[in-house]
């Protein structure tokens, strides 16, 4: 630290004093650091002896946002999505009661022109929703295995699930 650098607490200089490296605070100012995460952000708290707390957004783990809107909210084009633990090991369960696969579906007959313009509408209104409750395309599984069909409604829902690796 160069001489005649100053703390912007106390205005002690770095010369006689040690820098805290991570608010930039004088180790006479600085109380320490709480890292907390809340809904997928990472925030570091401190409060210089000043009084004052400061909150430094560290990062944010995007994946973990889209499970917690996934599983918190009736998304209309998703399924519903719970997590479950079996044997100590996370489980992600999706709701696929009174529907079929669209591979099972398509096995059975073609797809009608009504049912192809239903699927192109329902790709549609995935993105649309994707974007209103910020979801990324990654996590859309279009495999027809993954892809549901309601004959009752007539509505498609896809599976969605954030750690989806595409690559």
């Amino acid at each position: 630290i160069e001489q005649g650098t100053h703390c912007v607490s106390c205005e002690g200089c770095f010369y006689e004093l040690s820098q805290c490296p991570s608010c930039g605070l004088c180790v006479e100012c600085c109380s320490g650091h709480e890292i907390v995460t809340y809904f997928g952000i990472q925030y570091q708290i401190y409060e210089p002896a000043s009084g004052s707390a400061k909150v430094t957004v560290l990062g944010f783990d995007e994946k973990y946002y889209e499970f917690k809107m996934i599983t918190g909210n009736d998304i209309p084009v998703f399924l519903s999505c719970k997590k479950l633990y079996e044997d100590q090991e996370e489980r992600y369960v999706y709701d696929i009661s009174s529907m079929i696969s669209l591979s099972e579906y398509a096995k059975n007959k073609p797809l009608t022109m009504l049912e192809l313009e239903i699927l192109l509408e329902s790709l549609d209104e995935s993105r649309e929703m994707g974007g209103k409750y910020l979801l990324s395309t990654e996590g859309l599984m279009l495999d027809p295995e993954l892809v549901f069909y309601d004959r009752n409604s007539k509505k498609i829902k896809y599976c969605f699930y954030p750690w989806n690796d595409k690559e």
